[in-house]
């Protein structure tokens, strides 16, 4: 299959990274700003536009770039670093939308062409966000908690057409992240992840590891692994379990050994 690869969020960071990673396959790529874009298929998208999403789309269709059969979203942002009580909660209220409702309209335009070829790959971006709280960033971690049980609940709604739907724990990087989070300061967000990103504000990012999982995800070596999350630094993804059984790589409340499983 001649792989078509939807990019969102190519403008910085891993996304950019990744633009150049394939850059010898066929890339579509969105993002939010002006950049110099490495794909000759590039539209410029605020994801949380739906002007912009639609003109992204209707791009694709009309110039032939598509349909996308592999889909990446690296789109996100910290929001308001800020304790939630001192927080402005329309603030609050984009973040979720950046992190969460656009990717899911983003896939929600993408799904139905794989359907029909019954193939597909989705790759979704978590972060440290979605398995503990951070403190000053409850917008932030909400919304990559929605968007790991998301990606399941659809990894599951997905599988009989053979379309595998994941999200990556990337690890930090010295992104617009670090930076912001470096900015906010120990007295405004949790004091393990500012002195990390202060660590790492003076590291040279190279991507290697988050780069090599998403192109192992992509891959048909992967067919079958869904409805995972899966960390680039600390799993042994290639001997990720296939099938959707298990809470192997999931998000899961841990009971204690009298309550049954389906008991709230």
């Amino acid at each position: 299959m001649n792989r078509k690869i939807l990019i969102v969020g190519a403008s910085s960071g891993l996304g950019y990274a990744l633009s150049e990673y394939f850059k010898d396959e066929d890339i579509i790529t969105f993002s939010r700003k002006l950049y110099h874009p490495i794909s000759s298929k590039h539209c410029y998208v605020d994801i949380n536009n739906e002007d912009d999403v639609n003109y992204g789309f209707r791009t694709i269709n009309e110039l032939n770039w598509g349909p996308v059969t592999h889909l990446i979203i690296t789109a996100g942002v910290y929001g308001e670093l800020e304790k939630f009580a001192f927080s402005n909660p329309y603030k609050w209220i984009n973040t979720i939308h950046t992190n969460l409702i656009g990717p899911a309209i983003i896939c929600h335009k993408v799904i139905p062409s794989m359907i029909e070829k019954k193939y597909g790959k989705i790759v979704l971006l978590s972060g440290g966000g979605a398995t503990k709280p951070i403190v000053g960033a409850s917008a932030y971690s909400a919304s990559k908690c929605g968007l790991v049980r998301f990606a399941e609940t659809i990894a599951h709604e997905l599988y009989e057409y053979n379309i595998d739907v994941n999200c990556v724990a990337p690890g930090l990087m010295n992104t617009k992240f670090v930076q912001q989070a470096v900015d906010a300061g120990p007295e405004n967000i949790n004091k393990l992840v500012y002195i990390e990103s202060l660590v790492y504000s003076n590291i040279k990012e190279d991507f290697k590891k988050p780069l090599k999982l998403i192109d192992f995800l992509l891959s048909k070596n992967s067919d079958g692994i869904s409805g995972r999350l899966i960390s680039a630094i600390y799993d042994d993804y290639e001997n990720a379990p296939k099938g959707l059984e298990g809470d192997f790589y999931t998000l899961r409340r841990k009971d204690d050994q009298y309550r049954k499983p389906d008991q709230y």
